[in-house]
């Protein structure tokens, strides 16, 4: 299984966020659809409110998303940082209430 998480600052108040799990190729459209399950995608504008960023999705892997804020919780201790989405609709379990929570670890410096 591959995991793999990023998030970048794109400058000016904007970030980009991939997240992928379980993910092998695939070439049946029945293999696809689930690759487009298995990650999540989205970019644009965010800002700082408090304990949250909220960001103002511009593009996003499920066009649902776009043009929506994205609100997480977020919060730091030592090396890492907490973030934490509100329950809501499952995006990978149609019919749940879910919610996801990241812990992002700093690299050490080089």
């Amino acid at each position: 299984m591959l995991t793999i998480w990023r998030v970048r600052r794109a400058g000016a108040g904007r970030m980009v966020l991939t997240v992928a799990a379980g993910r092998e190729a695939g070439e049946s459209d029945a293999e696809r659809a689930a690759l487009h399950r298995s990650m999540v995608s989205y970019t644009g504008r965010y800002r700082v409110e408090g304990d949250e960023f909220i960001t103002t999705v511009e593009a996003s892997w499920n066009e649902s998303w776009t043009s929506t804020e994205q609100r997480r919780r977020f919060r730091i201790e030592d090396n890492r940082l907490y973030i934490e989405s509100a329950p809501a609709p499952s995006i990978v379990s149609p019919g749940t209430i879910d919610y996801r929570r990241i812990v992002w670890e700093r690299e050490p410096d080089s």
